[in-house]
């Protein structure tokens, strides 16, 4: 399912609200006291089965191992961060934040160069999250597929995405056009992608943020998660 053109032209706020003018806050917040901070997920590219608030941790303090509410809910040993599935293509690494603090300080002054703002820590802790389990909570939400929790309430993490959709605009500006793949599994595109509307235009508008590869193998990784049975494209 994708959007129309209205979708796109009324952004993000359009489709998950105004985010809290405190990010760190804010993002604490999201992942550590909302009412799904300890539901147990597991995403389904790398079959990872984990907590909000154990994924918070592991990005914002990895060396002091997993929270003892984590390792309660996961049953898993405080040396032992929830882990990939065995088909899984990439394995992470608990990465101190510092080690990638030094690699931001090179990313803004490029940004400088380009007379641009730069990247924001809580940016750097938003896109680093996204890049772990927590994109299938994120993407879910923006697609209209988030949870909902016994009160009834959507879980949506606004200001984490508005933080995430920063950092990507400005990552943006350093990044070179190249072609670049998509796997998609369980699908097909639409008819709007063939078929003009009357403004000619073709195509669908993405709800949640469009993770591409430049490898074409990863792409078709991704298009055959859904097994020989299911439509797929890349």
């Amino acid at each position: 399912t994708y959007g129309s053109t209205s979708v796109f032209h009324g952004g993000l706020e359009g489709v998950v609200g105004v985010p809290s003018p405190h990010l760190m806050e804010g993002l604490q917040k999201e992942h550590c006291s909302a009412r799904n901070a300890d539901a147990i997920f597991t995403s389904a590219n790398y079959s990872v089965r984990t907590t909000p608030r154990t994924e918070f941790c592991f990005v914002m303090e990895p060396e002091r191992g997993v929270p003892s509410r984590s390792q309660a809910v996961l049953g898993i040993g405080a040396g032992a961060w929830p882990a990939e599935g065995a088909k899984a293509p990439f394995r992470r690494k608990a990465e101190p934040l510092k080690t990638y603090k030094t690699k931001l300080a090179v990313i803004n002054r490029q940004l400088a160069e380009e007379g641009c703002a730069p990247m924001l820590p809580e940016e750097l802790i938003g896109a680093r999250l996204y890049t772990g389990p927590m994109c299938a909570q994120y993407n879910a939400g923006l697609r209209g597929h988030a949870s909902i929790d016994s009160d009834g309430e959507l879980q949506q993490y606004t200001t984490t995405l508005h933080i995430i959709c920063s950092a990507i605009v400005k990552l943006s500006k350093l990044t070179k056009a190249t072609k670049v793949y998509r796997g998609v599994s369980r699908g097909i595109l639409p008819e709007s992608f063939w078929v003009k509307n009357s403004k000619l235009v073709r195509g669908g508008v993405e709800l949640a943020f469009m993770s591409c590869t430049l490898d074409r193998d990863v792409a078709l990784t991704y298009a055959s998660l859904a097994g020989d049975d299911n439509p797929s494209l890349v």
